[in-house]
């Protein structure tokens, strides 16, 4: 499976120049990762980015022992996580599990935001849909812990 062809294709890098794409190419790879397998947890340091391309992640927040985690998060393919590094946040603020065998590409965080930088069109789109998927995943979030406040409140 071509990067290069997979980054074209994907809509959060479809107003790229080819010179670009050929330069995330070069620091981009393929993960295939188990089910259950973390492609990242809370509090670790992060480096890349990530678009699924095939399987299910979900985004939780962990828990001590005997406590319940707090579910943040449904990835699906086509969709970009683990955004912290790309944001200039140091470590990630979640986990990110795979719920069936999963396939990623792992795109480096730091030379991306060089790019992004030089090339403020791009930079911006692309920045724009991070945003947005940050921004969907909270409303979801909420949405999420307002039912379980009303189904609480109820008995």
């Amino acid at each position: 499976m071509s990067v290069t062809k997979l980054l074209t294709g994907h809509e959060l890098f479809r107003s790229l120049r080819f010179e670009d794409v050929d330069r995330i190419n070069g620091f981009s790879g393929l993960k295939d990762l188990d089910t259950d397998a973390f492609v990242f947890e809370r509090g670790m340091q992060g480096s890349h980015i990530y678009v699924l391309l095939e399987g299910q992640v979900h985004l939780r927040l962990p828990a001590g022992a005997h406590e319940a985690s707090l579910g943040v998060g449904r990835i699906e393919k086509g969709e970009i996580f683990g955004l912290a590094p790309l944001l200039g946040a140091g470590r990630h603020l979640t986990s990110a599990r795979c719920a069936e065998p999963c396939k990623v590409l792992a795109i480096e965080a730091a030379p991306l935001r060089e790019l992004l930088e030089q090339e403020h069109a791009v930079g911006f789109h692309i920045m724009s849909m991070a945003a947005q998927a940050y921004f969907t995943r909270y409303v979801e979030t909420l949405e999420r812990v307002r039912k379980v406040i009303n189904e609480i409140a109820v008995v």
